[in-house]
């Protein structure tokens, strides 16, 4: 028993100390980091022999686990540590440094990581390199253009550092498109160098060679937007800039011209067809126009110009030209065969059957003369002259068959009184007294019955001066000495009047008038006491839109020679006015009753109280067409006979304008409402223009410069349309510069206290001009958007503003302080003359106007600082809801008006349901005085109105 315990308890201590040793060796196992395979298969041994002898070892199994997934973890780091060690560039030392942070934390071993870290410096140092030549490629990139060779220095430093990074490859390679674009350049460049070259050699050679360049000049545009694109910087290109610039003003004025003349063409003025013709071949076959996006020609693109078109116009003008000069040719001889019929004898020596054929032959050629001038469009006065020549020869002929039936019956028969002989003879003898002798001869100078022929009585006369009265008939006759024929004539043969520019000298024989006087005129006709009107042909041209009426001739009433008699070929000075119907002399001086030198381009004078004169054969229901006898009648006042124009501009603007002449002899306001073609195609242009001196600026003013403006914002089409009181205080300078250049080396007259005043300067325009206020509005579909405003004189722009008269304009008076000090700068003064401030005492009451260039005649000065300058006041009026109506109006409104006073007439016209014509012409009636002594003279002017509604849908 005590064996088997003592060999029990043997065995138990073995078995014990075995689990003691085993217990050691697992916690020595334990006690090891365990950093290898062998320490870990040491300590799975310990575990296996503690778990074979009974121990708890749990945790030392759990422990086991964890060092092994350590070891694998610090494997599968190590890897990664070594793969990344092989990398480059930044991402390559971004992997790097990820793998050196979790190999320490993995416990890879230290000689791996000084490896690693020492690759690691390596690739930081690389990177540091790569980014200061990065640096340096990218400050060298702006100026790789004009420097290359730079680059190819950075690219042989950056060679030596591949792998490159990222951004030094971008950079190198931006730097070689930047070379690649400049060799591509260079080449574009040379190419365009030479096309423009090439092109403007061949339009130097089609100009040398007088040919058309305007299939050369689109390419041209082309070329030089090429050039400018590709950054050429030559001469060349502002050569051709030039020429483009040339070309552009040459079609502008082309495009006026054009349609200047296409303005005659429907006026068949042959004068202005002949000028406009003469401008458009001097301008050639311009290259450039404008054309829209529809075709048109306005707009931004370039084109060719419209050759068919124009050579259609030109084409049109040829004929038109050919016309009138054939219709004038036409004209001018049927009032050669009317003149022929007029100053005919007669029929005269000629025996009765003879006599017979040819006066029916006389009659059929006068009317066929009459038929041909009135086709031909002679002179009214010249064909009812013809029409009284042609009844007359038939009355005559009429009377001389009963006169010659009456004798020949008389003669025979036998034992016929004496007396009753002799009366019916006297009766014969005033038609014909060859034909008396023919029948005396046959019924006295043949057979037994043969006896000397009574004598044939003579018609009793009277002298009376250079003329000669007979009393055969009621009237006068006049001998004209001056053409030496001994012709009696009767008045009504002789009442009207020619003149062929011969004057008598002193002596009394004709000579060719030679006259530097300009007030002197003459005139080839006969008159006394009771003639009652004639006519005078001018020895110099008259420059007035009425002088081509009536032949160029110029009315005269007996009641309007001063101081004399008219005799054939007398030398006269005179006044001319205008009634509507041609060109009227007043006060007609006889040459001996000149003490001065006179005018002949003025205004007829006006008493307060103007007396018409009726022209009874040129009004409706007269007896005789043109001009006529003319005779006083009781008629007194103004004449309130109305021109009205109205129309829709823009499709949103309606306007209505009338114009009246009132107490003036003559119409000096024009006005004009048109809306404007691209550039400009949202604007309309409206204007009133206050002639004086004459009517020949305002009418030119008023057809002239809505092309002006049209050919300055076309010009400036390339600058802001915004611009646009440039666009107007620049066609308003040019149209004044066209005035001087057009009227330069022809007097310019004014009457001055009755008598003429020539000025010092020789241009028709001298003292001859008009005042202008436009309005260009602009418009966006429906809506007004503003209203631009220019203003030279004394007319006037309101705009009502909820009823307020808000004024646009200042009236340019010389007593205003600022123009004033112009005026005496440029070496003028004002004074006063009656309640008016004139310029040099007795001049012009304006201080601005276009044309008076009397007043503009300093040639160191510019136009702005002269006496009368051409410098508008420009005003821009934002339109705002409140905004109602636009006025324009003459100087002529505003004397019997103020500006509210106009506005409330309109307002309140418009309110009370009246048609705005209606409300215009009452407000230039009202303008109107209508007894000048009650008012003093106020209301006696032209009246001249213009309303724009900006809000039509308000009335």
């Amino acid at each position: 028993m005590r064996g088997c315990w003592k060999k029990r308890m043997s065995c138990t201590r073995g078995v014990l100390q075995l689990r003691r040793a085993a217990e050691d060796e697992l916690r020595s196992a334990l006690s090891r980091r365990c950093q290898t395979e062998t320490d870990l298969e040491r300590l799975q041994v310990a575990v296996e022999e503690c778990k074979r002898l009974g121990l708890n070892v749990h945790t030392a199994e759990r422990q086991c686990l964890r060092l092994k997934e350590l070891q694998v973890n610090r494997e599968s780091t190590q890897a990664e540590l070594m793969e990344a060690s092989r990398g480059v560039g930044v991402q390559g030392r971004l992997r790097l440094e990820t793998a050196v942070r979790a190999a320490k934390s993995a416990g890879v071993s230290a000689e791996k990581l000084r490896a690693a870290s020492q690759r690691l410096a390596e690739l930081r140092e690389h990177e540091q390199r790569c980014d200061v030549l990065a640096g340096e490629v990218q400050r060298a990139l702006p100026v790789l253009q004009t420097q290359p060779w730079r680059y190819q220095q950075l690219l042989e430093a950056a060679a030596a550092l591949k792998p490159w990074t990222s951004k030094l490859e971008r950079l190198i390679a931006e730097g070689k498109e930047i070379l690649d674009k400049r060799e591509k350049d260079i080449a574009r460049r040379r190419e365009v160098r030479g096309q423009l070259l090439l092109q403007l050699k061949k339009i130097e050679e089609a100009r040398a060679a007088g040919k058309s360049t305007h299939d050369l000049l689109v390419p041209l545009k082309d070329l030089l937007d090429k050039a400018e694109s590709a950054g050429l910087q030559e001469e060349s290109i502002q050569k051709g800039k030039l020429l483009l610039q040339n070309a552009k003003r040459e079609a502008c004025q082309r495009n006026v011209a054009e349609h200047r003349l296409q303005l005659a063409l429907d006026a068949r003025d042959h004068a202005e067809i002949e000028r406009s013709m003469r401008q458009v071949r001097a301008l050639g076959q311009v290259g450039l126009t404008e054309q829209s996006p529809r075709g048109t020609r306005h707009g931004r693109g370039l084109l060719v110009g419209d050759r068919e078109s124009s050579a259609a116009l030109m084409e049109q003008a040829t004929s038109a030209l050919r016309n009138l000069n054939e219709a004038a040719a036409r004209r001018q001889a049927a009032a050669a065969a009317l003149e022929a019929l007029n100053t005919s004898k007669g029929l005269t020596g000629i025996v009765p059957k003879e006599a017979e054929e040819e006066g029916c032959k006389s009659l059929r050629g006068a009317r066929s003369a009459i038929q041909e001038a009135k086709q031909s469009g002679v002179a009214s006065t010249l064909i009812e002259q013809a029409k009284l020549k042609l009844r007359r020869r038939r009355r005559d002929r009429q009377d001389q068959q009963e006169a010659c039936s009456s004798l020949q019956k008389a003669l025979s028969k036998k034992d016929v009184p004496k007396q009753v002989l002799l009366a019916k003879m006297t009766r014969a003898c005033a038609f014909s007294v060859s034909m008396v002798r023919y029948w005396l001869a046959e019924r006295f100078g043949a057979g037994k019955h043969r006896c000397a022929a009574p004598d044939l009585p003579r018609p009793s006369v009277q002298r009376h001066g250079n003329s000669t009265r007979a009393n055969r008939r009621s009237g006068w006759f006049l001998h004209r000495a001056a053409e030496g024929d001994g012709e009696l004539r009767s008045l009504p043969e002789s009442n009207i009047f020619w003149v062929n520019c011969w004057c008598p000298g002193l002596g009394g024989e004709a000579r060719r008038a030679s006259s530097r006087q300009n007030g002197v005129r003459c005139c080839n006709g006969s008159g006394s006491g009771g003639l009652r009107f004639g006519w005078i042909q001018p020895d110099r041209f008259v420059d007035h839109p009425e002088a081509f009426k009536n032949n160029w001739r110029i009315y005269v009433n007996v009641l309007d020679v001063k101081g004399g008699v008219l005799h054939s070929g007398a030398r006269v000075s005179f006044l001319v006015y205008s009634d509507g119907k041609g060109l009227g002399a007043a006060e007609v001086l006889p040459a001996k009753e000149l003490k001065h030198t006179t005018c002949a381009w003025s205004h007829r004078a006006v008493s307060k109280v103007q007396k018409s004169t009726e022209k009874l054969a040129g009004r409706k229901g007269g007896k005789a067409c043109g001009k006529g006898p003319s005779k006083r009648v009781s008629l007194r006042g103004p004449d309130r006979d109305k021109k009205t124009h109205r129309g829709l501009a823009l499709d949103c603007l309606r306007w209505v304008s009338s114009e009246m002449r009132g107490w003036r002899p003559a119409m000096e306001d024009a006005t004009c409402a048109l809306s404007l073609e691209p550039p400009l195609g949202n604007y309309a242009l409206f204007g009133v223009f206050d002639g004086h001196g004459g009517a020949a600026v305002s009418r030119r003013a008023a057809q002239e410069l809505p092309n002006g403006i049209q050919a300055a914002a076309l010009e400036c089409m390339d600058e802001d349309l915004a611009n646009l009181p440039q666009f107007l205080s620049t066609a308003l300078a040019n149209l004044d510069e066209v005035l001087r250049h057009e009227g330069e080396g022809q007097a310019g007259l004014l009457q001055v206290g009755g008598k003429a005043i020539e000025s010092s300067v020789r241009n028709a325009y001298g003292l001859m001009g008009s005042t202008a206020v436009v309005a260009l509005v602009e418009c966006l579909g429906a809506s007004v958007l503003r209203v631009v405003v220019g203003n030279l004189g004394d007319s006037r722009a309101i705009c009502c503003r909820a009823g307020e008269a808000i004024p646009l304009s200042e009236d340019h008076k010389p007593d205003v302080p600022e123009e004033r000090e112009r005026i005496e700068k440029a070496g003028g003064f004002v004074g006063a003359v009656g309640p008016c401030q004139r310029i040099d005492g007795w001049g012009l009451n304006l201080s601005r106007a276009l044309g008076d260039f009397h007043y503009k005649s300093r040639s160191d000065l510019a136009p702005s600082e002269q006496k009368v300058s051409i410098e508008p006041d420009v005003q821009v009026l934002e339109v705002t809801p409140e905004d109602e109506f636009l006025f324009l109006g003459c100087d002529g409104v505003f004397e019997l008006h103020s500006s509210q006073d106009v506005v409330d007439a309109v307002r309140q016209g418009l309110q009370a349901g009246q048609p705005l014509q209606e409300v215009v012409e009452d407000l230039v009636d009202a303008s109107c005085s209508p007894d000048l002594a009650q008012t003093g003279g106020a209301g006696s002017d032209n009246v001249s109105a213009m309303v724009i509604l900006l809000k039509p849908e308000r009335f």
